[in-house]
């Protein structure tokens, strides 16, 4: 397991431990409990993933920021381009080969009037006219994610910050408070839903194009 695919995984205990409202030991990362809150996030995430596409419609190609295998709203067959440095979760944690997703490690720029991404070895430009949405879920650095998508929101694009999980989490009104301060920022819609023990909110704008 690389370096990366560690920091990935540590990214999500961060989370568990914030769910839980517990400060856990960091070689508690394979505990047993990590592990079942991994598995039931599953669900959690196929809920959300169809609150968006019945809401949003998400058609077209969708640029999804900062996520890996087990958080990404894409599957192995979706029009999606993640822009991630997590591209190695998608084969260390499963084993298997990079699939049909389009999958970048690069970093989002502002180059004149384009937004480029720029990786190890080129630069490529996001066309505005593919891109329904772009998009980030329970962002592990609310602000990192704020700023990114608004650079986008600002460049034409439309752009979406969702959050989702149990009802009983922990930190849901720390979340939901932050998505209030993107909204706010942004000036965007906000819609929240619940749906048996999952809940689920997101933040969407459409973009002005130039």
């Amino acid at each position: 397991m690389n370096t990366t695919t560690l920091q990935y995984l540590e990214n999500l205990f961060k989370e568990y431990q914030a769910v839980k409202g517990t400060k856990y030991e960091i070689n508690n990362m394979f505990d047993n409990g990590y592990l079942r809150w991994l598995e039931a996030r599953k669900y959690y995430l196929e809920v959300y993933k169809k609150c968006l596409e019945e809401v949003v419609g998400l058609d077209n190609i969708v640029l999804e920021l900062d996520k890996g295998i087990l958080d990404s709203i894409s599957n192995m067959d979706s029009k999606i381009i993640l822009l991630t440095k997590y591209v190695d979760t998608f084969k260390d944690i499963y084993s298997k080969k990079i699939d049909k997703r389009e999958i970048i490690n690069g970093n989002l720029k502002k180059d004149k009037d384009n937004i480029i991404i720029e990786t190890s070895s080129k630069t490529l430009e996001v066309p505005k006219t593919n891109i329904s949405y772009c998009v980030t879920s329970n962002p592990y650095n609310f602000r990192t994610s704020s700023l990114k998508l608004h650079l986008l929101s600002e460049e034409g694009f439309n752009i979406l910050m969702g959050i989702y999980g149990y009802i009983g989490d922990k930190n849901l009104d720390y979340k939901l408070n932050k998505l209030k301060e993107f909204q706010e920022v942004v000036s965007g819609n906000l819609y929240q839903r619940t749906i048996n023990n999952t809940y689920v909110a997101f933040v969407k704008k459409k973009g002005a194009m130039k």
